[in-house]
């Protein structure tokens, strides 16, 4: 039987990865999934859309990536997060975002994301949303689980989109 060594939060912190970085998932390193063309471009795009609309809310930040500390041994990095705190920038955030996105790529496992999407939940966070670029779909998760919805929407900020505003035109 071969027993694999569990790393600590603190562990992992001091690992450089050279390429693209893995989550901690409850003391085991696990390599992310590749992002491919619509998961970029709608990550990018979704991080302008929601900017756009908390322009002059200073207590609010978009960040795409960020390692999201949500146990002692569980480190996650949400495609699209919102923060409305200011966090130590030396160190992983221990506190929930109100919002967390998930992109669908190619590579995605489906128990994974909802494995992940379960966690955020677990950890606090009021809003997370899925999107699948290749079903053109969106999705709100919560207590019922995954529900699909028209459109993604933080109403007491004022943003709303439906597919049709994160994928590219096609000329």
């Amino acid at each position: 039987m071969v027993t694999l060594a569990r790393l600590t939060a603190e562990e992992y912190f001091k690992i450089r990865f050279p390429e693209r970085e893995a989550e901690l998932v409850h003391g085991v390193l696990k390599e992310r999934p590749m992002p491919d063309y619509y998961h970029s471009f709608i990550q990018a795009r979704l991080s302008y859309l929601i900017s756009t609309a908390l322009e002059g809310q200073k207590r609010l930040s978009v960040v795409t990536e960020l390692r999201m500390r949500l146990d002692v041994d569980l480190v996650r990095l949400p495609d699209l997060c919102i923060l409305d705190y200011f966090p130590n920038p030396d160190e992983a955030p221990g506190r929930p975002p109100i919002l967390a996105v998930e992109i669908v790529s190619k590579d995605d496992v489906y128990t994974d994301l909802m494995k992940r999407l379960a966690e955020y939940r677990d950890w606090g966070v009021e809003h997370i949303w899925l999107v699948d670029p290749r079903l053109r779909q969106l999705s709100v998760y919560g207590g019922q689980g995954l529900v699909v919805v028209d459109r993604l929407e933080l109403p007491g900020l004022g943003f709303a989109a439906a597919m049709e505003d994160l994928l590219p035109s096609v000329s």
